[in-house]
């Protein structure tokens, strides 16, 4: 059967190599913590080489650190109260700025994206749009690339016809060799990465972009579901004992993409210049959150009356409760009413209000005092136990506000030491590489000093972006709706 596969294998079809002036690649959560150590090891030739001919070091995300809100920072230069992004909920109806592939676009150059957040439904003006998972539909641009989001219910076997979209031959046979995708999640990540590569490999050298980005989610994954089996000793809380199939699934991921980015490099003419970044970083979560609990942000709206008019989130530590502009001071009310009656605590002591939403941070002895379970808290007159609004907060590894930055190519300098930027920095540095001013009111800086001449552009527009190009296709209702259940 095996030999039957390879003989009635189509060819894959051959372009030119790319020649783009940048290529973005985003690592979600990626960080030093872990790269340093491998790079040491030798276990990552390819990033290690750009990283000292070239610079890298940390990336400073902004807080809440929760990936929708910063790689916009990442792709607008502007922080989220300007650019209006605020969780998982936000649509890009919603955005308030230009991030940089539009205004690369506005002034005439070739851009595409794969796997980008707020980018369905996708754009029909760009070389390529892929969506990345939170999407309304599998629909892309081109659309013959539809496959790439449900490839899990093609079967391997049929997954041949789209070699000539890009899908190599490798990739398929680790499909049809892991059988147990279903039951061993975290090769899904895999296949995902040998996906994006293949098809961001096709698409850049069949198009020929002057910017491209694409980005992968597997680290951030793994580093949330599998830092306790990785360092045991750093979760010393934990009873459970490790598990050595998932003890190495973090090195393993940073040393696979390592690989995957040797091909992306191939598939360029050498011109090329690599901008790596992390929306943060990572890292264990501190002793009293280990097997510990939290306030479930879905059953405090329910109680409040306000679960059709809330949008929540929960991310390190804070519930986001996305409201109306003329609910806002009316719930933030309800929220400081809400009492421990056993100690007179505020459920909730911090609260920060926004135009359109509520960041609130329940007690810190909610997570560190299993006695406060049975403690009951007060709201319009009645009782309610705190247990019964709990939930297990299972992510062992946390978000860091360290991430990691990588700049290789000819507009970089080699640096003798790592620097340090900030995430609003990187549109800025996109624009000026491209010789476009850096927008008027974005809150980052070039960072001149890891520039060489003639990639150092100081000019600002004269007027925001926003006033001179036009918002990308709105969403409507439906398609918002959507992409919130996504």
């Amino acid at each position: 059967m095996s030999e039957l596969f390879d003989l009635i294998f189509p060819k894959k079809p051959e372009f030119p190599k790319a020649d783009p002036k940048i290529l973005l690649i985003g690592l979600d959560g990626a960080t030093l913590k872990f790269i340093e150590p491998l790079f040491e090891e030798d276990k990552m030739p390819n990033l290690k080489r750009m990283c000292l001919e070239g610079s890298y070091g940390k990336l400073i995300s902004e807080r809440p650190p929760i990936s929708p809100i910063v790689w916009t920072s990442i792709f607008t230069g502007k922080r989220r109260e300007k650019h209006n992004i605020l969780g998982f909920y936000s649509n890009k109806s919603e955005l308030k700025a230009r991030r940089v592939w539009e205004i690369l676009h506005h002034h005439n150059t070739s851009v595409g994206t794969f796997g980008l957040f707020l980018t369905s439904p996708p754009e029909k003006t760009y070389n390529f749009t892929i969506p990345n998972w939170i999407r309304k539909d599998k629909s892309t641009y081109p659309p013959e690339y539809h496959f790439v989001q449900h490839w899990e219910h093609i079967r391997p076997f049929t997954l041949r016809k789209y070699v000539k979209y890009g899908l190599e031959k490798s990739t398929i046979k680790f499909i049809r060799n892991n059988p147990t995708l279903k039951k061993k999640r975290y090769n899904k990540h895999f296949v995902e990465l040998f996906i994006k590569t293949d098809i961001f490999t096709h698409l850049i050298q069949k198009f020929n972009p002057q910017f491209a980005s694409v980005a992968y989610y597997g680290t951030d994954a793994f580093q949330h579901l599998y830092m306790h089996h990785f360092k045991p000793e750093w979760f010393p809380n934990i009873q459970s004992k490790p598990d050595p199939e998932l003890a190495d699934l973090i090195p393993r991921y940073y040393i696979e993409f390592d690989k995957q980015l040797k091909r992306i490099e191939e598939a360029t003419s050498g011109n090329t210049n690599f901008i790596f970044v992390s929306d943060h970083g990572a890292r264990p979560a501190p002793l009293e959150y280990q097997e510990k609990h939290r306030i479930s942000e879905s059953k405090i709206v329910k109680l409040l009356g306000i679960k059709k008019e809330a949008k929540p989130t929960f991310a390190h530590g804070f519930i986001s409760l996305k409201l109306p502009g003329n609910m806002i001071d009316e719930v933030e009310q309800m929220i400081k009413s809400l009492k421990v009656k056993e100690n007179g605590f505020d459920l909730f002591p911090l609260i920060r209000k926004f135009e359109d939403h509520l960041e609130i941070q329940h007690h810190s002895e909610i997570v560190r005092s299993p006695k406060m379970h049975h403690y009951h808290f007060t709201y319009q007159g009645k009782e309610y136990l705190i247990k019964d609004f709990l939930v297990t907060n299972l992510r062992l590894g946390m978000h860091h506000i360290e991430g990691f930055f990588g700049g290789y190519g000819p507009a970089f300098k080699k640096m003798e030491k790592q620097v340090t930027l900030s995430i609003l920095d990187i549109a800025p540095l996109i624009l000026s590489i491209m010789n476009i001013p850096v927008g008027s009111d974005m809150d980052g800086e070039v960072p001149k000093d890891i520039l060489n001449d003639g990639y150092y552009n100081p000019k600002r527009s004269e007027k925001p972006y926003e006033e001179t190009i036009p918002q990308e296709k709105e969403l409507d209702d439906i398609d918002a709706e959507k992409i919130k259940r996504q």
